[in-house]
């Protein structure tokens, strides 16, 4: 049987640490058959962005018609999109039912610094992207950005996730990095709320990881997991992550 086409719409990283980079790596090693849209190009290196340029959308959009024309993906993730423009064009195809499982991974920033989605593209990607997404995968720092208040422990987590369902999206996975102490993963779907736990590795370069997860996790749901059990795999992915020397 072949492999689920995945596609993945997010930016390109020079370092190859994050972005569709990492994306492309981690959909292999989850045996699906990989696709790309690129909405930006960066200068960047795990010190941080030195430069970024955001493709045209209607350039996003050709790629992701070159994809479609031969294949539909069984799920597709989005990372940095660059532009309200590009928001919009993916929210288009998402309503039309041809992304297959959308993962929204809502970045606005490089984990080692620099701005990919300006305020007006963040506003759209609340308004549009995430409520037609299957599953988005904010972290504390988005998800303090979102509900207008610091987030600090799991329990703070605990209240304000249910809200985030309420913008729309199917599922919502809060990723623990940020936490103090052992970081825990809160999943919230239509059935409750999930717990995922694990140790805190301890790790020098920790660029990209967000990316990993959302990419792997896009890849369970395209080979017929549920979010919950989708979600156990990122996390065990972001750990093979971290405690590998890939990359240097």
């Amino acid at each position: 049987m072949a492999a689920p086409v995945v596609l993945t719409i997010a930016g390109s990283d020079s370092s190859a640490g994050a972005g569709v980079q990492a994306d492309i790596v981690t959909f292999v090693g989850e045996d699906v058959s990989p696709r790309c849209a690129v909405t930006l190009l960066t200068a960047q290196n795990r010190a941080g962005v030195r430069d970024c340029w955001t493709a045209p959308a209607a350039i996003v959009a050709a790629q992701i018609g070159a994809t479609l024309a031969e294949a539909s993906p069984a799920a597709t993730k989005t990372g940095a999109l660059g532009s309200a423009e590009t928001v919009r064009v993916v929210a288009e195809c998402a309503r039309a039912g041809l992304l297959g499982h959308l993962v929204v991974d809502p970045v606005t920033t490089a984990s080692a610094g620099g701005t990919l989605l300006d305020e007006a593209g963040a506003a759209a990607l609340v308004e549009e992207l995430v409520p037609v997404a299957a599953v988005t995968t904010p972290n504390l720092v988005e998800v303090s950005r979102w509900v207008g208040r610091d987030l600090s422990c799991v329990d703070d987590v605990l209240v304000a996730a249910p809200a985030l369902r309420g913008l729309g999206p199917g599922a919502v996975v809060v990723t623990g990095g940020h936490l103090a102490g052992d970081p825990v993963d809160v999943v919230v779907t239509a059935d409750g709320t999930a717990l995922i736990e694990g140790p805190r590795i301890t790790a020098e370069d920790t660029h990209g990881t967000g990316c990993v997860h959302s990419a792997a996790l896009c890849a369970r749901l395209a080979r017929g997991d549920d979010v919950v059990a989708a979600a156990h795999v990122a996390r065990r992915a972001v750990e093979a992550r971290l405690l590998s020397r890939y990359p240097t």
